[in-house]
């Protein structure tokens, strides 16, 4: 789901079917579009095309993908809540703006 000229559009398609490449400066990833609260709160209030991309690790990544035939499957999968108190964790959050999407 994407917002583009206040309207929300979605895009049905499986779970990481479609990435897309994201450079920020030197920093480069690929994601997927994921619905998300604040994408609808800030494409109704902005005039500007917004979405909200998403990026696990590549070992999750392929779990998914490999069970895209019954993704109702994972759920009954041994599940572990990430606790940092039991061992350093790793990753980054990236945000940013785009401001070049904004409409003039």
């Amino acid at each position: 789901m994407f917002v583009r000229d206040q309207i929300p559009l979605y895009m049905y398609d499986h779970v990481y079917a479609t990435e897309f490449k994201i450079t920020l400066k030197e920093r480069e990833f690929y994601g997927c579009l994921m619905p998300h609260e604040e994408v609808l709160s800030l494409g109704k209030l902005f005039d500007f095309e917004l979405g909200f991309i998403y990026r696990v690790n590549e070992h999750t990544t392929k779990l998914i993908r490999n069970n895209l035939d019954d993704v109702d499957d994972l759920w009954n999968w041994k599940q572990k809540l990430i606790d940092p108190a039991e061992g350093e964790v790793e990753g980054v959050r990236i945000t940013a703006r785009m401001d070049y999407c904004m409409k003039e």
